[in-house]
């Protein structure tokens, strides 16, 4: 994977956040991740959250809210980073937003007025948490096929 430096000089603590859904058989698990930026080469998990089920957009959406509001409650200005280009596009391109995220836009959007937080977007290969949760789904990938192959050879 590659790595993003981070070098922009900002003078706020950089949060990486990422969306992810897994299919199951009631319908979708979905989670939230924020990485927090130390300079290490995987970044320090602050969490990596179960959402239940909700779309991937809804995922990436509460990502970002949750690193806004860690930062908030720590009293830090944030640069959150996220590999969301509908947010961004919802943010600061004035896209058409569907009415089942607006709340999660406008929630942003109020995050930021208050805390003059920076959001931005960085590609799917730069993203910390999106490492993580490519982890996590290669995992799972690579249990279900166990599974599967049990259930063949005893089946």
């Amino acid at each position: 994977m590659k790595r993003l430096i981070r070098l922009c000089g900002c003078g706020r603590l950089h949060l990486w956040c990422d969306g992810q859904v897994f299919k199951t058989n009631e319908g979708w698990d979905g989670y939230a991740t924020v990485v927090l930026d130390d300079g290490s080469a995987d970044g320090l998990l602050l969490q990596y959250k179960s959402l239940g089920n909700r779309t991937i957009n809804e995922c990436e959406y509460m990502a970002v809210i949750d690193a806004l509001e860690w930062s908030i409650g720590r009293k830090l200005r944030a640069h959150v980073t996220t590999d969301s280009g509908l947010i961004l596009g919802h943010l600061n391109k004035d896209w058409r937003c569907e009415v089942h995220l607006r709340s999660y836009r406008d929630w942003v959007a109020r995050l930021v007025q208050q805390t003059g937080a920076m959001v931005d977007w960085a590609g799917r290969d730069y993203n910390l948490a999106g490492w993580i949760n490519a982890a996590v789904l290669l995992e799972r990938a690579k249990a279900k096929r166990l599974r599967d192959k049990e259930v063949v050879n005893h089946g």
